[in-house]
């Protein structure tokens, strides 16, 4: 499901975003939309997904790909924020750093998570 659009089927109302990662099941509620199942705007839903750490990819097809910090690098108790200026939170995957410069929201992955990101990354960019 697209961060932009809600559950309707949450009986309690909240917007439902799911994790992309494999089996993960992580969801993140939250309430911030309008009555016809939509973020007022993108901005808002980025807003949400930034205070919650989450990545966020929008791929070339208009979908987009979100992953629970389960998956994110943390430092300090925070997952660490992509930076393309500071190597210290690039990715080891020059292909991955490539797709978060062109993130929406992007969160450092887990080394062990990365080769898997990438291939749901380009899985939907066909």
């Amino acid at each position: 499901m697209s961060w932009l659009e809600a559950d309707t089927g949450n009986p309690n109302g909240a917007c439902d975003i799911m994790c992309d990662w494999p089996d993960c099941r992580t969801r993140l509620f939250c309430t911030e939309y309008n009555h016809d199942g939509y973020f007022e705007a993108p901005d808002m839903a980025l807003m949400v997904l930034e205070r919650c750490e989450w990545l966020s990819v929008m791929c070339m097809t208009g979908d987009d790909l979100s992953f629970c910090p389960s998956h994110l690098r943390i430092e300090h108790g925070q997952c660490v924020g992509f930076d393309p200026d500071d190597e210290a939170t690039w990715p080891a995957d020059t292909e991955l750093r490539s797709c978060l410069e062109d993130a929406w929201l992007a969160f450092t992955p887990l080394p062990e998570c990365e080769q898997i990101i990438l291939t749901l990354i380009k899985g939907r960019n066909q």
